[in-house]
């Protein structure tokens, strides 16, 4: 049973032997198409800003280290919950963004010590940074809610990361 709901969780693992050097390949794919979309959310939030009541305003980069940081809404014992908490510290884009690039170079460096091609790797990144645009372009045109856009970080890195890499791409 257990077994049945790790295989749930990790996605379709093929039962074949993977060659190591594909899979550090298909590895650095997936991180790199990571890294470009989280860059770009980086650029967004650089370029929006925070916006917060009165003349307290995020501005010349300072919404990557300052802002909201926890909300607290419902009913409590006194009545109706809206309580924003805005802190010094880096915006949640930034820090998956320095972690995904972190583990990209832990991946690429692990790759090209396997002996991995360095024109394959190439091909694997112009292809990830196209996925990665194509991504953005959907996500813009679809006009997500609040609460489908906040589930985005979570659900698009985890989707790349299952999908399947096959030989020669």
């Amino acid at each position: 049973m257990q077994m049945q709901k790790a295989m749930r969780a990790l996605g379709e693992v093929p039962n074949e032997n993977v060659d190591p050097a594909e899979a550090l390949l298909g590895l650095v794919t997936q991180k790199w198409a990571e890294v470009q979309w989280l860059r770009i959310k980086v650029q967004e939030v650089d370029e929006q800003g925070t916006v917060t009541s009165g003349e307290d305003r995020a501005t010349d980069g300072e919404s990557l280290v300052w802002g909201l940081t926890k909300r607290d809404e419902g009913t409590g014992p006194m009545g109706p919950v809206d309580v924003e908490t805005r802190e010094v510290g880096p915006n949640i884009w930034w820090k998956l963004l320095r972690e995904a690039e972190d583990q990209l170079a832990k991946y690429s460096t692990a790759a090209l010590r396997a002996g991995v091609e360095r024109r394959q790797i190439d091909l694997q990144e112009a292809h990830a940074l196209h996925l990665a645009q194509a991504i953005t372009r959907i996500l813009d045109q679809l006009g997500l809610s609040q609460d489908q856009a906040r589930l985005v970080p979570t659900v698009v890195p985890a989707v790349l990361r299952s999908l399947p890499v096959k030989e020669g791409q």
